[in-house]
């Protein structure tokens, strides 16, 4: 079967526009200097990588410590010394009406954490986060992208005063924080410890 040859093409013109074809492909020189393209995650043009690309995973230590953290701050943020009693009078009740024994709002407290920290950890095994200052921009990020609309949306439409709901994600922006800081900060690698 013949080759389709345009017609007035030589075959050592076709090799040239085949060449062309190849390098064309490459970005000029000058252009990573207007604007950054990244070649690998945490990488722009131009910048040296120091050392190979490691693969991260799930540090499943730090999520369950963050887990615990998680408790612990909100144990405190609501503690009558910090915002339990300005919240209180916020959502109109009194001390001997909230029952401090009922374990179902801690027992959704520990879900949450749970599923919020090991989707933080996988996101940023993904984006492959690996500082804790980077740790701390995604997940102020995903704060206020994604909670803090939602949260607020409801919020308002449900009738919540608006204390409760600055002292409620005042609280959340603090624990994601704290999960961005830790997570990002505390890497682990498939080939090794950090």
């Amino acid at each position: 079967m013949p080759t389709s040859t345009p017609v007035g093409c030589s075959s050592a013109s076709k090799r040239h526009s085949l060449r062309l074809t190849r390098t064309t492909n490459v970005l000029p020189e000058h252009y990573s200097a207007r604007r950054p393209v990244i070649q690998h995650a945490g990488t722009f043009a131009g910048e040296e990588r120091k050392g190979p690309v490691r693969e991260t995973k799930i540090n499943h230590l730090a999520v369950w410590i963050l887990v615990l953290a998680h408790q612990a701050l909100g144990c405190l943020w609501y503690a009558r010394f910090l915002f339990g009693d300005i919240w209180l009078v916020y959502l109109g009740r009194s001390v001997d009406e909230v029952n401090p024994w009922n374990p179902v709002p801690f027992v959704w407290a520990i879900i949450a954490a749970i599923a919020f920290n090991y989707t933080l950890a996988w996101l940023f095994r993904r984006l492959n986060i690996v500082t804790a200052v980077d740790g701390l921009k995604v997940s102020a990020v995903v704060w206020f992208a994604f909670l803090f609309p939602a949260y607020v949306t409801h919020g308002v439409l449900a009738g919540v005063p608006y204390g409760v709901l600055w002292i409620d994600m005042g609280k959340e922006l603090v624990a994601y924080g704290l999960s961005g800081i830790l997570l990002g900060g505390w890497v682990r690698y498939e080939t090794g410890e950090a």
